[in-house]
Formats: C-alpha cells, sequence, structure tokens
C-alpha cells in the first residue's frame, strides 16, 4: 500500500524514531545452561538469540537472576526472542536442548532495533552462511518480495527459499556487506555489497567463473518481529556487463565507491525527509534547477549505476543532461522514511526518450522503471546520495538492450 509524504511525516511526528542501538551480549556457558549478563547499566527488557542449529526451548527454561520474570517468549528454528526484566549487574540464564550452540546474542530497547537485528540475521544465516533451513525465522508466511529484477513476485517462505537457493547455487561463495542501514517504526532499508563467483546456472546463464561486484537497496516491511514484505533493487546491469553478456556502457563501476566526506548538524528525520523530498518533487518533477544551489551541499556526493558525481556543478550537467533525453521525466514517492541523518525513497521514475542520452540518439520511446534512493544529510543540505534504478529494464524498454530470454 502506497504512503504519501504526509501521512509519513504525520506518522514519524507521532511515533517518533527511536534510536537506541542493539547492544551485544557476552555469552557464556556454565553446565549446560547459557548466562547473558546485563553489563548496558541500565535495565533491559528484550534479548535476541541466534543458533546455529534448532532448538528447544520453553518459557520455564528461562530464569531471571537480578529482574523480573519472563512475560514473552518467541522460539523459531534457530532463534529465541526472550521479554523479561533484567536490572543492571543482572543475568539471564537459558537452558536450551536440540545441540545447538550460540552464535550472536544482543540486548534490544525497542522494536526498531529489533527489527535491525532480524535482518541482519537474515543476511548472516541464510545467505552468507547459506543456511536455508533458517529461512522461516525470518520471513513471514503472508510474505511478498515485489518484482525482483529478471526473477518477478517471490511470495512466502518457499518463494523467499526458492530465490535464495537458485542465488547461492549460482554464487555459492557468496558474501554480503552491509552498507548502511536505515528504520523507521516497520520499515528498514538496507545497502549492502554482494561478493561472489559465478559457478553455477543463473536463470540459464551457464557458469562463467567470473567474481562480480552486485550493488543493491533492499527495503523490508516487518510485522511482529519477522519480514512481511519487501522491495530490492540491484544492479542488474551491472551483473551483466561484468558476466560479458551486456557490452561495458561505462567505466567499471560495481561497488559502493568511497563515501563523501561532508560532515555536520544531522538534523532531525522530519525536517530531513521534507528537505530529501524537494531534490526529486522540485528540482526534476518541476525541473526547478535554481534550487540546486539551495539544497545541495558544496561537497555533494552522488553514487549512481554508472557514474559519481561530484560537486552542485557536476550535478546540475547530470541534471540537464538527463532532463534533455527525457524532457517530460517524472518521479513519484511511493515510500519515504528516515533515521538519523538518512532519508529513504522508493520511487517509479518515467520518461519518453525524446534527446540524446550521450551518444544515443532519442528513440521516441517511453519508459517507467523503479528504483531506490538514499540521501545523507548535513547542515541543512543534501550531501550525498546512493541511487540504484532498475537500469536494465529502462534500456529494454528504449530499445537498446534486446529483452533476455
Amino acid at each position: 500500500m502506497y504512503r504519501t509524504l504526509c501521512l509519513l511525516l504525520l506518522g514519524t511526528l507521532i511515533i517518533g524514531i527511536v534510536g537506541v542501538s542493539q547492544t551485544p551480549v557476552a555469552l557464556r556457558a556454565a553446565e549446560g545452561f547459557l548466562l547473558l549478563d546485563n553489563d548496558t547499566g541500565a535495565e533491559v527488557v528484550r534479548l535476541g538469540i541466534l543458533f546455529d542449529g534448532p532448538i528447544s526451548l520453553c518459557m520455564e527454561d528461562v530464569v531471571v537472576f537480578g529482574g523480573g520474570a519472563v512475560t514473552r517468549l518467541d522460539v523459531g528454528l534457530r532463534t529465541a526472542w526472550i521479554d523479561a526484566v533484567v536490572n543492571p549487574s543482572g543475568t539471564l540464564q537459558v537452558g536450551f536442548g536440540g545441540g545447538a550452540s550460540a552464535l550472536d546474542a544482543c540486548w534490544v530497547a525497542s522494536t526498531t532495533e529489533k527489527n535491525k537485528a532480524v535482518t541482519r540475521w537474515l543476511i548472516e544465516s541464510v545467505w552468507n552462511a547459506g543456511d536455508l533451513e533458517a529461512v522461516g525465522d525470518f520471513i513471514a508466511p503472508e510474505f511478498l518480495f515485489h518484482d525482483i529484477s529478471l526473477v518477478g513476485d517471490l511470495p512466502g517462505v518457499m518463494g523467499y527459499t526458492m530465490f535464495a537457493a537458485g542465488s547461492l547455487a549460482a554464487f555459492p561463495d557468496t558474501h554480503f556487506a552491509i552498507e548502511d542501514v536505515v528504520a523507521s517504526d516497520d520499515m528498514i532499508a538496507l545497502r549492502v555489497l554482494r561478493t561472489g563467483t559465478h559457478l553455477g546456472d543463473l536463470n540459464g546463464i551457464p557458469p562463467t567463473g567470473v567474481s562480480v561486484n552486485e550493488r543493491a537497496i533492499v527495503i523490508y516491511r516487518m510485522s511482529d518481529g519477522k519480514i512481511a514484505e519487501g522491495w530490492m533493487q540491484y544492479d542488474a546491469l551491472g551483473l551483466l556487463v561484468q558476466l560479458g553478456l551486456i557490452p561495458p556502457m561505462g567505466p567499471p563501476l560495481f561497488a559502493w565507491d568511497a563515501g563523501g566526506t561532508s560532515s555536520g548538524d544531522r538534523g532531525t528525520p522530519e525536517v530531513n525527509t521534507l528537505l530529501a523530498s524537494r531534490d526529486p518533487l522540485e528540482i526534476w518533477n518541476e525541473q526547478n534547477l535554481a534550487l540546486i544551489d539551495e539544497i545541495i551541499g558544496e561537497d555533494f556526493v552522488a553514487h549512481y549505476e554508472t557514474k559519481t558525481v561530484t560537486g552542485i556543478a557536476d550535478y546540475k550537467d547530470h541534471v540537464v543532461g538527463t532532463l534533455a533525453a527525457f524532457p517530460d521525466f517524472q518521479i513519484s514517492l511511493e515510500e519515504v522514511f528516515a533515521e538519523g541523518d538518512l532519508v529513504v525513497f522508493r520511487s517509479t521514475a518515467s520518461g519518453t526518450h525524446s534527446g540524446p542520452l550521450g551518444p544515443i540518439p532519442a528513440t521516441g520511446m517511453a519508459w517507467e522503471v523503479g528504483g531506490m534512493v538514499i540521501r545523507r544529510i548535513a547542515d541543512g543540505k543534501i550531501v550525498e546520495l546512493w541511487q540504484l534504478n532498475d537500469m536494465l529494464s529502462l534500456l529494454t524498454q528504449i530499445g537498446l538492450v534486446p529483452p533476455l530470454q
């Protein structure tokens, strides 16, 4: 369900942004029990534990020394979430069956921070460790992954499992590195970089033995501690270029390049959201180029699929060139949320290829693609952005790349 910017801002003002970080817990084992000490210096009420195998755990297996009773216990195949008051210097004792060992644990102070832990554990367990049986611990039965490039919609735990299985078969040495996490209420975005070697079939593409980098931005909607809905934009064009299936369209740029150096007042999520939205809604949709000097920082850096834009003058050239190629360019915002100095957009862009796109003459063909953008704010200006559009689909729609069979 699409959310308008005004409704999002109203919800943000009412709910607020919880910025308490996850706090790692030192794991101690003693005579068949797991002991987790509260060394945070404050009262804690929720603990998550990730195991390396199936576990068996019930309320009677959890005891608090220095605190209150256990009020909730959610046990998955390899995860446990425990709600209980543990005083400073108190200890939570957990006795569990199944022969598994604890891999990670953290105290969390809010649902937002729990959601961060869930998405981090999904990447570490399913993708980096290849544990497909753990998918159900993180993905809700009603889950829907929307329109993944080269794949389409993926419903439910089975759909996600099949997607992961196929991807890991193609790139068995897959490793995901998390570059950024932005969370607000039930929404969370991750900017990630996958590395791997193409050693298996990839949607009918035979193995090439090529090592690749694959940038992606993923947005999830969480529900009761699991991922209920997802959108992902990854650099499918860059992936196919690296595999040798499409000619290079510029200098190699397949990993997230170095971040910008601008720093300053981080602002508030509410104000940052309004500021960041002026870029697509006014600079692009209204073609208000004068606004660039007002809201773009001097040391601005933009990380796009095929190039890096640095500085105000370079950004002006980028906007002017794009609008010359697509004079009717428009962006609609379909999901917007913020945390700290980062603002996330999920959007749809459209236009008609009515002018030259670099050396490519106009084709007169219309296009529409999805995209995801993360903007960083400092001192009341946009100083950095990371953006991925479905460039493979755009080039296909304007006739430059043949449809993949």
